[in-house]
């Protein structure tokens, strides 16, 4: 493996484009289904449901395919924490983007996830725990037998050192200049990342490559083991008696070079003067240009937008711009107030009355917890999510799948599924699919860039696949990059139309 190749990983666990509304660009019908190929995490899925208001008349069915089944684990996970309406919105954002991006995690995090997991395995097995937005019947015993081991690992007294598992590959990763990784990894944010997200400060980044914290709210302390970041991939031994043998080897097989950052953090919905004042720059054009927010305030904006979208079917819309940890965020007609109980603390009442405060209190919260369920009942009406794994030309080619999908999009890791012979009879008659372009690929030089953007769309030229956006069509008739500004999109898109076959 390639030291690029090992700074990404054998395992996705976490995208490299900001999420997207993927029936922005559909040719919408009466029913949508949308094939997500090897996302990494479900910021699309999330950003596309909670946008649904513009398309509530539209039923939306949602195919997540990886590869990988520890992937396809975390996914459900953190649906299950989304849709989790116990939890109060800026708090579930918060775990949410803690489980999400952290390699350790609190302990009473840890220990939701041990409950999370054991609901999920409780949900493989039984059609009547299954929430009425995922639907499992297209994963085969073999992946559900997987997907149960994988949530029993995530029990709090099963032991597992992820600090030692990310060092052997941080160790791997920089070899010899391991002594000297501070170095590198400031050459890494000043040559590449920053020239692309800024919003992204140097030193939570160098946090997130050295420790593996990408985001901290408060004075919280991360000391638990986030195993959901842990996988078996297959590799060669080495050493010792098995030498010589493939086996697969339990570790620390996510990204270790670009972050979690893109999905949620470095792009967002700007729907008024308030969002889009998280991305101003102090002192433009003196040399010291400085972003006055950064990334985690983005990260938090974007997940609580979404989770607003999946309560309220509204917009979201903050009033003031908020600090890392969500409690400055006020969503119109719902700015914190003070409970009953906080109210009444400091007044001197008695302790017979203080007692009644707080029944009345949590029966107030009890009551805005049902109706968050409501409304989160409501919205994912007409949704369904359904799990792939394994081999996506096996899929394809079944008839289930013929002429099925308006929308595919295949992130960075899954271009290769363009050039399946299976992948123009599974698009409907009409189609849209995108790719991602590796802009915020670390590894990548623009020289890289430009090569990989390229054969993307000569696989999306082979398919007879015609140019939407970021691309053009040549004098030779194949599909190549517009000009530089397309290696500055996050994605390029092409439309699909069936040619009629006359008898």
């Amino acid at each position: 493996m390639s030291q690029e190749r090992e700074g990404i990983g054998p395992h996705a666990m976490w995208g490299c484009t900001p999420a997207q509304d993927l029936l922005r660009d559909s040719p919408l019908k009466g029913q949508a289904n949308i094939l997500i190929c090897q996302p990494g995490d479900i910021g699309h899925v999330l950003r596309t449901i909670g946008t649904r208001r513009g398309h509530p008349q539209h039923t939306i069915h949602l195919y997540i395919w990886e590869r990988q089944i520890e992937v396809l684990a975390r996914h459900l996970l953190l649906l299950q924490v989304a849709q989790d309406w116990e939890l109060p919105i800026r708090q579930r954002a918060n775990v949410f983007l803690e489980i999400f991006g952290n390699c350790l995690v609190q302990d009473r995090t840890s220990r939701y996830i041990a409950r999370l997991g054991k609901e999920l395995v409780g949900m493989l097995f039984s059609t009547e725990d299954v929430p009425d937005i995922l639907d499992l019947s297209l994963l085969k015993n073999r992946e559900r037998d997987q997907l149960e081991e994988v949530f029993k690992s995530w029990r709090c007294d099963v032991p597992c050192n992820v600090t030692a598992l990310r060092d052997a590959r941080l160790r791997n990763f920089f070899g010899v200049r391991y002594d000297h990784r501070k170095n590198l990894v400031d050459w890494d944010y000043t040559n590449r990342l920053k020239q692309v997200a800024s919003i992204i400060h140097h030193t939570q980044y160098r946090s997130w490559r050295l420790e593996g914290i990408a985001y901290e709210f408060g004075d919280q302390v991360y000391d638990k083991p986030n195993r959901t970041m842990v996988s078996y991939a297959e590799g060669m031994m080495v050493k010792g008696e098995h030498r010589g043998l493939k086996k697969e080897m339990r570790g620390f097989w996510l990204d270790i070079r670009v972050g979690p950052f893109i999905t949620f953090g470095v792009d967002c919905d700007r729907p008024n003067p308030f969002a889009e004042e998280l991305f101003n720059v102090l002192n433009k054009g003196t040399g010291t240009e400085q972003h006055r927010h950064n990334t985690a305030e983005v990260a938090v904006y974007s997940t609580i937008s979404y989770l607003w979208g999946l309560e309220t079917r509204g917009h979201y819309a903050m009033t003031k711009v908020s600090p890392a940890s969500g409690d400055g965020v006020n969503l119109k007609g719902h700015a914190r107030d003070p409970s009953p109980a906080e109210d009444q603390s400091s007044s001197g009442i008695s302790e017979q009355s203080r007692h009644a405060t707080d029944d009345r209190t949590d029966v107030i919260r009890q009551e805005q917890a049902l109706e968050r369920a409501q409304c989160i009942v409501e919205t994912f009406d007409g949704v369904k999510v359904f799990l792939l794994s394994g081999d996506l030309d096996r899929h394809l080619s079944k008839p289930r799948f013929k002429h099925l999908f308006d929308r595919v999009h295949m992130s960075l890791t899954a271009v290769d599924a363009a050039g399946s012979a299976c992948i123009n009879e599974a698009l409907a008659d009409e189609a849209v699919v995108t790719m991602d372009t590796g802009r915020y690929m670390i590894p990548f030089n623009k020289d890289q860039q430009r090569n990989f953007v390229e054969r993307t769309c000569s696989l999306a030229s082979g398919r007879g696949w015609k140019p939407l956006f970021g691309s053009q069509r040549s004098s030779e008739g194949s599909a190549t990059p517009a000009n530089d500004a397309a290696l500055n999109m996050d994605r390029v898109g092409f439309s699909f139309t069936r040619k009629p076959v006359f008898g």
